[in-house]
């Protein structure tokens, strides 16, 4: 029961990339008790927020990925995929 109540608390965000026929995931958690539930890189209290507002105020990915040795590239390009899905839900009539 404790273990269901634990999985059903946050919810996973996977983003699958396509590479030389490889599946790679880029997870993105939401847990209501890390960063008071805003989306985060698995693993870490980074927000997916932080990296997109560092792109925006035109931070380099080189630079943030220095900044935060947690995160790849991929990250970063997760982050950005994140943000794209979430609009493109937001716009998508029902």
């Amino acid at each position: 029961m404790e273990r269901e109540r634990q999985r059903d608390r946050f919810r996973i965000f996977q983003f699958y990339e396509y590479d030389s026929d490889v599946e790679s995931v880029k997870p993105i958690e939401v847990r209501p008790e890390i960063r008071s539930g805003k989306p985060i890189f698995a693993g870490t209290r980074i927000t997916v927020y932080d990296v997109l507002d560092y792109l925006a105020s035109g931070m380099a990915v080189e630079d943030i990925v220095s900044d935060f040795p947690e995160l790849t590239e991929d990250n970063v390009l997760a982050a950005i995929k994140f943000a794209a899905n979430r609009e493109r839900r937001l716009t998508t009539p029902v």
